[in-house]
């Protein structure tokens, strides 16, 4: 029987964009070549397959997470075509730390922030130049 939660309130970890979080996935009944692990990733109205690897032990595998966007991203894992009891996972996807007057875009670019444009590889203060 699955156990009912509330899922609403609880995150898993935190992630910057376009960073890496990993999740290590233990079989713990040790099915090995039996377990069949398909992981999707819900980002607002889209959806994308995760694929999970072998891990460094027998019996483990891991799960690489990255992504662009900010806000929430949800983990559905399934064994075969029923979805684990610790699914789905929670994701708080964060803005990633930017150099000095750089803030991130949409996609996890830095970019000058405002009223500042990129000179010579950094950013400036626009203003009046007169020679």
């Amino acid at each position: 029987m699955r156990r009912e939660k509330d899922a609403r309130k609880v995150f898993c970890g935190t992630l910057a964009q376009n960073e890496v979080l990993t999740f290590t996935i233990a079989d713990n009944l040790e099915l090995g070549h039996r377990l069949n692990l398909r992981v999707n990733a819900l980002e607002g109205n889209d959806e994308r397959k995760i694929d999970v690897v072998p891990g460094p032990k027998p019996n483990q595998y891991v799960l690489p997470l990255t992504s662009t966007r900010v806000g929430l991203l949800v983990l559905q894992i399934f064994h075969g075509e029923e979805q684990i009891d610790e699914s789905p996972l929670r994701v708080q996807v964060v803005y990633r730390t930017c150099p000095t007057k750089q803030i991130p875009n949409e996609d996890g670019t830095c970019r000058c922030e405002d009223a500042t444009f990129s000179m010579f590889g950094r950013c400036r203060r626009a203003t009046c130049y007169v020679g």
